[in-house]
């Protein structure tokens, strides 16, 4: 059987019916360019909207910027900054009474830091803290807000023969005893009366190393370490050292040592790091010339920063910074109002 062609005549009902139909969809139909059209115009509010969304980005971010810009990080103002050191500096005295930080890059005076009512024999230096011995006796502290008062608990009559801070701590050296002062109290170790400390050293735990000599004689200073919290102190062997040391600091590799390389009190001198358990060498041996009088060795002083960098000082002259082998010289800060270092420096 042939099939029937289903093209339907144009009279036809169901030729009524398609032509009402597509009469229907022409309604609904979007044109022939509408696609386009609407992408154009999403596109365009795309645009604005990103625009809008980025320019406010743009402006929070500035404001936030001026924000950090005019609110400090801090309530610190610059009456109140921290007396102690930045991590390039260190503290010395220019004049009687006048301590000052000093760039270690630029020798240049970054802050007078106050003044005393007279000279300073020592000067120790606890982060945020300057500890410092007038030579009438006592010590007072400089104090982030600018003030110096009196180290309290000690009594202002007590002569300082050497002073070191660590951690909080105040070892304070006066003839055959030591005082620590800290937030727990005050400790006191006392050696036999026979002997002076020469010089001290806080480690971080509070243990203390000592240079302690004997009174009346002359380069028989021997190395200690004291247990604070017992008050007992042991020698520290050192194999096959010949001078006695002249100077102590504490690293966070061990404890480093100051000595003449010639006994006989001139020439050069050698730092070196030992263990302070055993004695033995573990570091250092660096070796250089002062540059002072023979009767002025004993007068130079040794300290420790965070970077394990140490300072040889001595007054009115150039410093040494002994940085693992090497040796820098770092002139002495001289103004002309205030003359030159009195004392040695401090780290």
């Amino acid at each position: 059987m042939k099939e029937r062609d289903t093209a339907p005549d144009e009279s036809s009902e169901e030729l009524l019916l398609r032509a009402g139909m597509n009469a229907l969809v022409e309604d609904v139909e979007p044109e022939r360019d509408s696609l386009a059209v609407l992408l154009s115009r999403r596109r365009r509010r795309s645009v604005f909207r990103s625009a809008v969304v980025l320019t406010g980005a743009a402006v929070a971010t500035t404001a936030v910027l001026l924000f950090v810009l005019v609110v400090p990080s801090g309530t610190r103002t610059a009456g109140t900054d921290p007396m102690g050191l930045t991590p390039d500096s260190y503290v010395t005295q220019l004049s009687d009474g006048v301590l000052a930080s000093v760039s270690i890059e630029s020798d240049r005076v970054l802050r007078r830091l106050g003044r005393l009512d007279g000279a300073v024999t020592e000067i120790a230096t606890d982060r945020e803290r300057v500890y410092a011995a007038p030579a009438d006796g006592g010590v007072v502290v400089a104090t982030p807000e600018g003030t110096i008062r009196p180290l309290e608990r000690l009594d202002g009559g007590t002569t300082v023969d050497a002073l070191a801070a660590s951690e909080g701590r105040v070892a304070v050296a006066s003839g055959n005893r030591v005082l620590v002062l800290s937030e727990q109290g005050v400790r006191r170790l006392a050696l036999p009366a026979d002997r002076i400390v020469r010089d001290v050293a806080v480690g971080a735990s509070g243990r203390l190393a000592l240079a302690v000599a004997r009174r009346g004689a002359e380069g028989t200073t021997e190395l200690r370490l004291a247990e604070v919290e017992d008050g007992t102190t042991r020698p520290v062997d050192v194999p096959g050292a010949s001078c006695a040391p002249l100077r102590v600091a504490w690293t966070s590799t061990g404890l480093a040592v100051l000595r003449r390389v010639s006994c006989t009190g001139s020439g050069d001198v050698r730092v070196t790091t030992l263990d302070p358990s055993s004695g033995a060498t573990i570091g250092g041996g660096v070796r250089f010339d002062p540059e002072v009088a023979p009767d002025a060795v004993d007068r130079l002083r040794m300290t420790s920063d965070s970077a394990d960098r140490l300072l040889v000082s001595t007054p009115g002259r150039r410093n040494r910074l002994v940085a693992g082998g090497g040796v820098r010289s770092l002139s002495a800060v001289c103004t002309p109002e205030e003359g030159c270092p009195r004392i040695a420096a401090a780290m």
